[in-house]
């Protein structure tokens, strides 16, 4: 979009002050947001792993004990850890002496609230990213 000049005027330059200053406050509004973003992304990507919801020495030092009749320890095991993995395990787990349809459902649903409170999390992310686009369909107000 270019700026209509008068005759014999030059254009003036647009610079990262005047594109502030024409952003006015809708602007530092979609910057705040973005940095923010910025931030829970990185500190998403720091916390939420597969490394850290299912680590691989549970898995296996779980499955082992299962395999072994231990039962009992493994749920002791998993009852202290806060890893999904461990929550879904504690839920099959403590449901052993029932039918196998009955410990598949409990998993199941351990797993699926899992999911949720990830998603939760997450969902932030995905408020800003809808949000700001719209504010910036606002414009500058009172120009």
């Amino acid at each position: 979009m270019s700026i209509p000049v008068k005759k014999g005027e030059h254009p003036e330059r647009m610079t990262l002050q005047t594109m502030f200053v024409a952003g006015g406050f809708i602007l530092w509004v979609i910057l705040a947001l973005g940095f923010v973003a910025l931030v829970m992304t990185i500190y998403f990507l720091l916390t939420v792993t597969p490394r850290r919801e299912i680590p691989a020495a549970l898995v296996k030092r779980t499955w082992m004990q299962v395999q072994d009749g231990e039962i009992r320890e493994a749920y002791q095991m998993c009852a202290g850890r806060d890893e999904l993995v461990a929550k879904v395990f504690r839920a099959g787990l403590k449901m052993h002496n029932h039918n196998r349809y009955v410990i598949q459902e409990a998993m199941e649903s351990e797993g699926a609230r899992g999911a949720t409170a990830l998603w939760q999390k997450i969902s932030y992310l995905n408020n800003i990213g809808v949000i700001a686009p719209l504010l910036g369909l606002l414009g500058r107000s009172g120009a």
